[in-house]
């Protein structure tokens, strides 16, 4: 058996820079990859992966995986709905998805001139690399760090949110904000109930997804009056997905009176695509450790 490389948390925040992420979910979702696609195999909290052109092994932190591919949804949201202008971005989520949603944005989203991060879960500094700060400075913008949902959302247009144990608290959004949930757990209601448009990462996913709010919502208003009148006032549809969007299908609706919301339905999935390509950058780099054997808690369950 060759070696294979085992890439950490660290290791992948270091990959990131050395290619372009977004494009490569954005081009598995838009069914634009190309290529042979690798196998993935589950191996416990970790996937082992091989490159088909390389044949390297590498062993990556599903969670983070998980974490990556999130982020750079919420990224292309935001590329596709944000309007021109200064962005002012509010992350929410536990720290390590904290800190990956904020490098993401930093890098990826165009006019950036004030972030702030609140930590749900935990104390708010481990979100912020000084890696990270040193790019927020010379970037030239401003950030807050704290542990208060409603003053990291106070004038944001931009609202990220990522995984944390803790509800976020969502309350006001500001008008014409484009909020993405990369929680995979419901928002208020009223916070649903008020969004201008409701869209998804795969309209696919809507069946299996009826353990959410806004699905269940979205299902009814497609039954007819009669049982659908246990509805709230402001229910609705859901409008579209960024796969129709990203590939130009469909147009985004602007309201600017009124928040978007992007709901991510896939937030379990692994992208083969972007461990091999992690994998290849963190080679490229000299990062990772070669390991002969799984550690005993990496074997499969």
């Amino acid at each position: 058996m060759s070696p294979v490389l085992q890439i950490s948390w660290e290791d992948m925040h270091q990959a990131l820079d050395d290619f372009d992420p977004v494009t490569v979910v954005v081009d598995e979702l838009t069914g634009e990859a190309v290529g042979d696609v690798a196998d993935l195999v589950d191996v416990g909290g970790f996937v082992k992966v091989e490159d088909p052109a390389s044949a390297d092994c590498f062993l990556l932190p599903a969670g983070a995986l998980r974490t990556v591919r999130g982020s750079c949804l919420t990224v292309a949201a935001a590329q596709l709905l944000l309007p021109p202008g200064a962005a002012t971005v509010c992350v929410l989520g536990s720290a390590p998805e904290a800190a990956v949603l904020l490098k993401m944005i930093i890098q990826y989203v165009r006019d950036v001139g004030h972030v702030a991060v609140c930590v749900m879960d935990g104390p708010p500094d481990p979100a912020v690399t000084r890696r990270v700060r040193d790019e927020l400075v010379l970037a030239g913008i401003d950030l807050t760090v704290g542990t208060d949902a409603g003053e990291a959302l106070f004038g944001a247009n931009l609202v990220a949110v990522g995984r944390s144990r803790v509800d976020p608290g969502i309350g006001k959004i500001s008008k014409g904000a484009i909020l993405v949930n990369a929680g995979g757990r419901d928002l208020p209601t009223a916070v649903v109930a008020g969004a201008a448009a409701i869209y998804v990462d795969d309209m696919r996913l809507i069946g299996e997804s009826a353990h959410r709010y806004f699905v269940r919502e979205h299902l009814a208003c497609l039954e007819t009056p009669t049982t659908s009148r246990y509805l709230q006032p402001r229910a609705q549809r859901v409008t579209g997905d960024l796969g129709d969007l990203l590939s130009g299908d469909s147009v985004p609706r602007r309201h600017p009176a009124e928040h978007i919301l992007v709901e991510l339905l896939s937030t379990e999935a692994v992208s083969v695509r972007l461990a091999c390509e992690l994998g290849l950058a963190a080679r490229r780099l000299g990062l990772g450790k070669e390991i002969d054997h799984l550690c005993k808690d990496q074997h499969g369950r």
